[in-house]
């Protein structure tokens, strides 16, 4: 069996899974940017070259194919199939960062002082129709194109550019997301411990499992999130034009800032399952996700850089500048006293339950570098 065919047969539980190049054939010249739809497949081929020939100690050979999901929730899934690790980006999750990069550099309030931001025209949402990430569901369901002509019209080069490149980041943080549960073993862990197949970002498998092994299952995404920041700072995987040997300062910020609007639009899935009554259990809420990145970035021994005040507070500007864009204060809750006061101890007690069990699933991982967090050094798996 092919790594696409074992892709194929792993999704068909979700959606139809295509390869990119399937979706350009199907969206026709008038289709979202295809370049862009790529971009997984691209960071993928990239990041993975020193783990062509890995084997974890379990003898698993490091197999992969990744490729889009047909359909619009903002979701993400990795599991394994036949021997194949694949990786499947909903085709919603990857339009609404396309739009939400382009929406926030026409915002003179988003980053106001990159570029021409006082010529920018974008005002705040108005209505929930209105809210960069999803406009494009509803232009779809008035049978419009996805994108206004407007959307990609940013009247400032670097600007324009800061839009691609962020566009960039956000791509590179869910790919380095889903690929973190495969070199952290928490695919195999999921599998071999939990009996799982899958972890996906919309999870149907609501309330199963043990109260610990719910808080493990949440804490391997507090892990994953802070490998791909980690990774997604740190990674050149594609550089725009305007970034090729200058602007590092620029690009240093769209890196850390692009994890967190990742996880904001994340917020519209965990609402709509808060309104029904049906609590996630395998994933923490995006409000505490940012919360719990943004301390583990700051405390963990591996990411020393993250302590600096400086650091801190242009993060702490350009999530400001954020909120502002989308006047919605809620969004400065990650950084906030009542952040900690709410979730500071949850988190910590998350970290000394599952550390046990992120030390079982480092031999079904595969060593390249990714972030440890005070794990214990396993032992020999059993033969």
């Amino acid at each position: 069996m092919s790594n696409e065919h074992a892709f194929r047969e792993m999704f068909k539980y979700f959606g139809e899974a295509v390869t990119p190049e399937e979706y350009d054939l199907r969206s026709g010249p008038d289709g979202p940017k295809h370049d862009f739809m790529k971009l997984p497949t691209m960071i993928m081929d990239q990041v993975t070259k020193p783990l062509a020939k890995a084997t974890n100690s379990y003898g698993t050979r490091f197999e992969y194919f990744c490729g889009i999901v047909l359909r619009p929730e903002r979701s993400a899934v990795v599991g394994q199939k036949n021997g194949v690790f694949c990786i499947g980006i909903y085709q919603g999750l990857l339009l609404s960062i396309l739009e939400l990069s382009y929406w926030l550099f026409r915002s003179p309030r988003f980053l106001s002082d990159v570029g021409a931001a006082s010529r920018m025209t974008q005002g705040p949402p108005t209505d929930h129709a209105s809210i960069p990430g999803g406009i494009w569901q509803h232009r779809v369901a008035n049978g419009l194109p996805h994108f206004s002509e407007d959307l990609f019209d940013v009247p400032c080069e670097i600007r324009n550019g800061s839009a691609i490149q962020l566009m960039i980041e956000m791509v590179s943080f869910v790919v380095m997301h889903e690929l973190a549960h495969i070199v952290c073993g928490h695919v195999g862990y999921y599998e071999n411990v939990l009996g799982a197949s899958y972890i996906a970002e919309i999870d149907p498998r609501r309330d199963q499992g043990t109260s610990k092994e719910q808080i493990i299952q949440r804490a391997f995404e507090h892990d994953a999130d802070l490998n791909a920041a980690k990774n997604t700072i740190e990674t050149n995987v594609f550089k725009y034009l305007i970034f090729q040997g200058k602007n590092a300062a620029l690009l240093r910020r769209l890196k850390l800032i692009a994890p967190y609007l990742v996880l904001h639009l994340f917020i519209p899935n965990w609402f709509i399952r808060a309104a029904r009554f049906e609590p996630d259990t395998t994933h923490p809420e995006p409000y505490k996700r940012a919360y719990a990145l943004r301390k583990l970035m700051r405390t963990h021994p591996g990411m020393p850089e993250f302590r600096s005040e400086l650091v801190q507070e242009s993060l702490a500007r350009d999530l400001g500048g954020f909120a502002s864009a989308l006047a919605d204060p809620s969004l400065l809750i990650a950084n906030s006293e009542f952040a900690e006061q709410l979730w500071g101890a949850e988190v910590d007690e998350e970290y000394g339950l599952a550390r046990d069990a992120t030390s079982v699933a480092v031999p079904y991982g595969f060593s390249t570098g990714a972030v440890a967090h005070n794990r214990k050094k396993p032992s020999a798996p059993d033969t």
